[in-house]
C-alpha cells in the first residue's frame, strides 16, 4: 500500500454507512467503470477525503475510448441507472412512510436492499468522473481546431456543443420558486396564509436539497428569509428571470443547431458531444438521488435509534453487518467503538475492504499519504469549464466549512466561489459568484453546467485551490487559459 501514488480526488461530507456502500459498490465491480483496484478514504467527523491510485486514474484514461465505443452498453448503462434511481427513491420513501409499523426483522431485510441499491448507484457515478472524459474532450477540441475555430472561441464553442438542454430538478425548483415570489408580490400582505402554505409545500418538495453537505434541510424559515429578500426585486425582474430560465434552454438548442450546421461534424463527434450532455444530466440526477436517499434515511435512523435507545446519528456509524445484527439480534455496537469512528480510514485493495479507526487511522494517513507544501504556490492551473476573465476576492465554501449555510449568506455579490466541487445546495452561492473555481470536476460536472448557464468564468479540476487559497485573497481568474493568479493575500 505504501508504494501506491495516492491522489486526492474529492472532499465531501458523508456518514460512514454511505461510504461503506460506496466501497461495497466498487468491491463488486458490477457498474461500468467502477473497477478501481485501490481506494483510500480518510474521514474526520464525516468530512471525507477520497484518494484514488494514480495507476487506476491512468488506466481509466486509456480504457475510456473502448468503454464509450460500445454504444449499446452505454445505452444500457443510462437506462439501467435511471431505473435504479427511481427504485431507490421509491423503496426508501415507502419504508420512511411506514417505518413505525415495520418490524425489526423486516426492517433488516429492507436495510440490506437499500444498501445494495445505494452501493450500485454510487458505483454508477464513477463513469462520469473526469478521468473518463480526458480523451473525449481532446477529440472534440481537436475537431474544432481542424475547423479553424479561433483559440479564443474554442472553449465557448466546446461549452455550447456539450451542454445538456434537458431541464433538471434544480431548474424546476427555481422556476416554481420564482412563481411563488411573483404571487407574493401581488399578495396583501406579502406573507398571507396562502403564500405561507405555498412555502410549506415548496419546502416539503425541495427542502431536502439543502442536506447535500449538512444535516438539516432547507426549512420554511429559510425560504421565508429568501422570499423577503427576493421581494425587493420589481415584479418585472422576477418575470424576466422566469422567462430567461425557460428561454435559455431554447436559445442553447438553437445555438447548438447553428454550430452543427456550420461545422458539419462527423457522426463520432456528434455522438461524443451528446455523450457529455447526457452524462452531465445523469451525474446530477445520481447526486440528487443519494442526497434525497440520505434525507429519507434520517427518519429511518431516528426510528432505529428510538427503538434501541441509541444517541442521535450514532446508527449512521454502524457498518451494514452491524446494523443487521442490531435489528435481527439486538446486538449493539459499544459506544467507545462508535466514538473511535469519528476518525477512520477505509481502504479497498484486491476487492477487500478494511476499516481502521481512531489513532490507527491517523497513523495510516501519515505513512501512506503524500506530503504537499501549498504555501509557495502563487499560480494555479485547471481546466476551462466556461471562459472569461475576472479579478475579485475569494470566498471558500467546502466540506471543511463548519456552517455552509452561514458562509453562503456571508458571501458577497461578485466574490469568487472556491470549493472542492459544487453541490446542489451551493446554487445560491454560485449565483452570487463572479467566477467559480473547483478542486475537482470535469466537463460533465455540476460546476461546468451551472457556470455555462450563468455565463460566468469557471475553472475546474485545479486539485489544490481550496488548499492554496483562503477567504479574502484577491485573485485573477483567467478562464480563457485555465490559470488563477494570486494578486494579494
Amino acid at each position: 500500500m505504501s508504494k501506491i501514488p495516492w491522489v486526492l480526488r474529492w472532499e465531501s461530507v458523508h456518514p460512514l454507512y454511505r461510504m461503506e456502500a460506496f466501497f461495497i459498490g466498487h468491491q463488486r465491480h458490477k457498474a461500468p467503470g467502477s473497477d478501481y483496484n485501490s481506494l483510500y478514504c480518510h474521514s474526520q467527523n464525516n468530512v471525507v477525503q477520497m484518494y484514488y491510485s494514480q495507476y487506476d486514474l491512468d488506466r481509466k484514461i486509456k480504457s475510456s475510448p473502448a468503454i464509450f465505443k460500445n454504444k449499446k452498453k452505454i445505452r444500457q448503462y443510462f437506462d439501467q441507472t435511471r431505473v435504479r434511481i427511481v427504485e431507490l427513491r421509491e423503496l426508501t420513501e415507502t419504508i420512511a412512510k411506514q417505518i413505525k409499523k415495520i418490524s425489526n426483522i423486516k426492517l433488516a431485510a429492507y436495510y440490506r436492499d437499500i444498501i445494495y441499491r445505494l452501493s450500485f448507484l454510487l458505483a454508477c457515478y464513477d463513469l462520469s468522473r473526469p478521468e473518463f472524459f480526458v480523451n473525449v474532450e481532446k477529440k472534440i477540441k481537436q475537431f474544432l481546431l481542424k475547423k479553424k475555430v479561433d483559440h479564443g472561441e474554442l472553449n465557448a464553442f466546446f461549452g455550447v456543443l456539450t451542454t445538456n438542454t434537458t431541464s433538471t430538478l434544480l431548474d424546476q425548483e427555481e422556476i416554481e420558486w420564482l412563481q411563488i415570489v411573483l404571487r407574493a408580490k401581488t399578495a396583501r400582505p406579502h406573507l398571507n396564509s396562502p403564500i405561507i402554505n405555498q412555502l410549506q409545500v415548496h419546502q416539503k418538495k425541495y427542502g431536502w436539497i439543502g442536506t447535500s453537505e449538512q444535516r438539516d434541510p432547507w426549512s420554511v424559515s429559510y425560504y421565508t428569509k429568501l422570499l423577503l429578500k427576493d421581494l425587493r426585486s420589481p415584479a418585472s425582474n422576477i418575470r424576466e428571470r422566469i422567462k430567461n430560465k425557460i428561454g435559455k434552454k431554447k436559445v442553447l438548442i438553437r445555438n447548438q443547431k447553428k454550430l452543427l450546421n456550420k461545422l458539419k461534424p462527423t457522426s463520432e463527434i456528434v455522438f461524443l458531444c451528446s455523450l457529455v450532455q447526457e452524462f452531465s444530466h445523469l451525474r446530477l440526477s445520481i447526486r440528487l438521488s443519494w442526497i434525497e436517499n440520505g434525507f429519507l434515511m434520517n427518519g429511518i435512523f431516528r426510528e432505529i435509534e428510538r427503538r434501541f435507545n441509541l444517541s442521535r446519528d450514532t446508527s449512521k456509524s454502524y457498518l451494514q453487518k452491524e446494523m443487521l445484527q442490531l435489528l435481527e439480534k439486538r446486538r449493539r455496537v459499544p459506544v467507545t467503538t462508535i466514538t473511535q469512528r469519528k476518525r477512520y480510514v477505509l481502504i479497498l485493495k484486491n476487492k477487500s475492504i478494511k476499516l481502521y479507526c481512531g489513532k490507527k487511522s491517523e497513523l495510516f494517513s501519515k505513512i501512506l499519504l503524500p506530503k504537499i507544501n501549498y504555501h509557495n504556490i502563487h499560480e494555479i492551473q485547471g481546466n476551462v469549464a466556461n471562459p472569461g476573465f475576472v479579478i475579485n476576492t475569494v470566498k471558500i465554501i467546502n466540506a471543511l466549512s463548519k456552517n455552509q449555510a452561514k458562509e453562503i449568506n456571508r458571501m458577497q455579490q461578485g466574490q469568487i466561489l472556491v470549493t472542492g466541487m459544487t453541490r446542489p445546495h451551493l446554487i445560491y452561492a454560485m449565483k452570487k459568484a463572479s467566477a467559480i473555481i473547483t478542486d475537482e470536476g470535469g466537463i460533465a460536472s455540476h460546476a461546468a453546467i451551472i457556470s455555462r448557464e450563468l455565463n460566468i468564468p469557471c475553472i475546474i479540476g485545479t486539485k489544490v485551490a481550496t488548499k492554496v487559497l483562503k477567504d479574502g485573497d484577491q485573485v485573477e481568474v483567467d478562464a480563457n487559459n485555465g490559470v488563477i493568479k494570486i494578486l494579494s493575500n
